[in-house]
């Protein structure tokens, strides 16, 4: 069962670590909306985005992915961690 949440008039940020085929935030965006959520924005570290992804992601006002997969909804880099992790290594 949904849980009610407080969403009404709000812009909601769904993160995830992996979006594959975007059906689960596809079926929680929906759910936001009948709560009366204005805004849904999507984000995950890796977006993998196969078979339905696309059409199942249209539901999302935005979709924002790291690049560890290259993709259209590639907006954050996390080279910069990258580095610093590697650069602590001695």
């Amino acid at each position: 069962m949904p849980k009610k949440l407080a969403v009404k008039g709000k812009t909601v940020a769904i993160v995830d670590d992996v979006i594959s085929t975007g059906g689960t935030i596809a079926t929680v965006t929906k759910e936001l909306r009948s709560q009366g959520a204005r805004r849904v924005i999507a984000a995950c570290v890796h977006g993998l985005f196969v078979g339905n992804a696309e059409a199942n992601l249209k539901a999302c006002d935005d979709v924002i992915a790291t690049d560890t997969v290259q993709s259209r909804h590639t907006k954050v880099s996390v080279a910069p961690e990258f580095a610093a992790a590697i650069r602590s290594l001695g």
